[in-house]
């Protein structure tokens, strides 16, 4: 039987590369300064779409733990930070002057972290949908915004 595609010789071609070589530490410093950003509402300026696609291609080149767990690192150390900017004065105020307004004080700025947190939090989770779908899912992790919930309850309560 005579094939009409059939290449001279039999040989196998290599697969070509459908995507350009990047470094995945210098993708994943994008999506961390993303997060940034998004931390400090300025997310209408950022491209979700480039910021998926970051995610995509970590995953696809057989980094997904470094979007996995850098972004879990990004969220600890931010979360620390504001930790020690705001709750520990507060804490301080509670403590050395235990009144209804500072206790007030006190639980509105948790309230105010945990609200800017959640929000934040629904955006990282849209951006990095593809790392959910198959690396979380496949490593058998929670999903990052649990794994975001699981940061802020270590990191601030």
């Amino acid at each position: 039987m005579a094939f009409a595609n059939k290449r001279p010789g039999g040989r196998i071609l290599p697969v070509r590369r459908l995507t350009p070589q990047v470094d995945p530490q210098k993708q994943f410093e994008k999506l961390e300064a993303a997060i940034g950003e998004i931390y400090r509402h300025n997310a209408s300026q950022l491209s979700y779409e480039e910021l998926y696609r970051i995610g995509y291609g970590l995953v696809l080149s057989k980094n997904g733990s470094l979007a996995y767990d850098g972004v879990k690192g990004v969220l600890e150390s931010h979360l620390a930070d504001c930790v020690h900017q705001t709750i520990l004065a507060r804490m301080e105020a509670v403590r050395s002057n235990p009144t209804l307004a500072n206790n007030e004080a006190l639980l509105a700025s948790v309230r105010m972290l945990w609200s800017e947190h959640v929000t934040a939090m629904l955006v990282i989770k849209d951006v990095l949908m593809y790392v959910d779908k198959v690396y979380v899912k496949n490593a058998h992790l929670p999903s990052v915004y649990e794994m975001g919930m699981g940061v802020f309850r270590d990191q601030v309560l």
